[in-house]
């Protein structure tokens, strides 16, 4: 019994200690121009060793460690907040509003996995085995269930209240903004069987950078946060609304009668699970049948705001459509990639695994299909490095990297690639960033790139145009 106790602390150390470790990392790190590189890094691997390791804990036995571990993991982004996004709140302010926003977001899918598994430990302990536990936990099932569908039927409302929503004041200071949102829902009309109501969101002192349509049936809603809405102008703003009504639309487009069938299967499902497992019937765990669901009826996981990454295009394109500019789009997209600090782009390997395309692959399709003409070609820049005969070029379309040039070569892209003896180039696409950084108020300047690997090259020199 203490080997297994001792065990359990160690896999709830091991994400702590390593989210802070990780966080002062990347505070270290916080001028170095890749980033938002490393913040995209250290959460996608924070968040795969949490989950890991909090899942297990679950399977053990042992929740209140794992929520534990949770808590201590979110304690550790604090330093990062504090130091990238300029947060003003307290520690404490900070672990309950993201806590807060967490239970919205992750309520029906912990009522979905962990429902089933709390209703077997209630039937434990009030009712002795046999016919009286099954009961018992058919009993607790129905309640799970109802919960379940309670929350689904909710979860505009329990979104907006834990992200501290109000409606968007149409006598305020952003009554300008709002008649032009109003105008986009005018010209969507024919698509939105009910109007969706508009609400601003945020804490006091954070950092919320994000828009969401909430695809809910009967009170559907889009939320825009206050960081964005700061950030952006009115036409950025109305470009990011337009996204996220093209999402309403997709939505409303769905089997309304399919959907609610659905979810009523799900909380079937969850009901009798309990009782079933206990008399026999389903031989194998609870929680290995209810992880199946998801792939089944994913809706239920997120109250029927799911928009994957396939249909993220296809709501660009139509913002572009009710707005009649592809570029406010472009700006607004490029803008909440900066306040958010998210790379531009990532490697195919990443990409895929995402919800929604790299800010470089949203452009590129938004002003292709759209019809916007792209930036015009600008002049190759020619970085010298002080390594002598090193030098790096930078083009519209490509980056070029060049080794063993001769002292008097001009510094002109044909001459450099005629005379280099090593030579390397690459397409921006392939590339997972690429900073072009200013030192000592010079024109000396930092180029990095990092490949989608995550392989880094820093060659520096002095920016000439050639």
């Amino acid at each position: 019994m203490m080997a297994q106790r001792q065990l359990e602390i160690a896999m709830a150390a091991i994400p702590a200690v390593y989210a802070w470790w990780s966080a002062w990392r990347v505070v270290r790190a916080r001028d170095d121009p890749t980033l938002p590189e490393r913040l995209f890094t250290r959460m996608r691997r924070v968040a795969g060793i949490t989950a890991a390791f909090a899942v297990a804990l679950v399977l053990t036995g042992n929740i209140v460690l794992a929520l534990a571990t949770i808590v201590v993991v979110l304690a550790a982004n604090y330093p990062v907040r504090r130091v990238v996004y300029r947060d003003e709140w307290s520690l404490f302010g900070y672990l309950g509003y993201t806590m807060a926003c967490g239970v919205a977001d992750m309520g029906a899918a912990a009522l979905l996995f962990l429902g089933p598994l709390a209703a077997l430990w209630v039937a434990g302990t009030i009712a002795p085995p046999g016919r009286a536990r099954v009961v018992a936990a058919l009993a607790a099932g129905v309640v799970d269930a109802v919960l379940l569908l309670a929350w689904y039927a909710r979860a505009t409302r329990i979104w907006l209240f834990a992200r501290r929503a109000s409606p968007l004041d149409a006598a305020g200071s952003r009554a300008a903004l709002l008649s032009r949102l109003e105008a986009v829902l005018d010209r969507a009309r024919e698509r939105l069987p009910r109007r969706p109501a508009l609400y601003r969101y945020g804490p006091r002192g954070g950092h919320e950078a994000n828009a969401m349509a909430l695809m809910s049936r009967a009170e559907p809603a889009i939320a825009i946060s206050d960081t964005l809405l700061d950030a952006l102008d009115t036409d950025e703003t109305t470009a990011i609304f337009a996204h996220e009504v093209a999402h309403l639309e997709e939505h409303a487009a769905g089997d309304v009668r399919a959907e609610r069938r659905n979810v009523l299967l799900v909380g079937a499902i969850v009901a009798v699970l309990p009782a079933l497992e206990l008399s026999g019937i389903v031989p194998v765990h609870p929680i290995f049948v209810v992880a199946t669901i998801p792939f089944f009826f994913p809706a239920i996981l997120t109250g029927g705001r799911l928009t994957p990454r396939r249909r993220e295009t296809a709501a660009d394109l139509r913002a572009v459509e009710l707005t009649g500019d592809a570029e406010p789009l472009v700006r607004a997209l490029t803008t909440l990639h900066r306040v958010q600090f998210l790379p531009q782009s990532w490697g195919a390997d990443v990409e895929h695994r995402m919800t929604h395309p790299s800010l470089a692959r949203r452009i590129s399709w938004i002003r292709a299909r759209s019809g916007a003409a792209a930036h015009a070609a600008w002049d190759a820049l020619v970085f010298a490095s002080p390594v002598a005969g090193t030098f790096v070029v930078l083009e519209h379309g490509r980056a070029h990297w060049f080794d063993g040039v001769p002292a008097d070569t001009p510094l002109e892209l044909a001459t450099l690639r005629e005379r280099a003896r090593g030579r390397r180039s690459v397409a921006y696409e392939q590339l997972a960033s690429l900073a072009l950084t200013e030192e000592d108020g010079l024109q000396r300047s930092r180029v990095e790139h990092a490949s989608p690997r995550g392989r880094r090259r820093r060659p520096r020199g002095r920016a000439r145009r050639g």
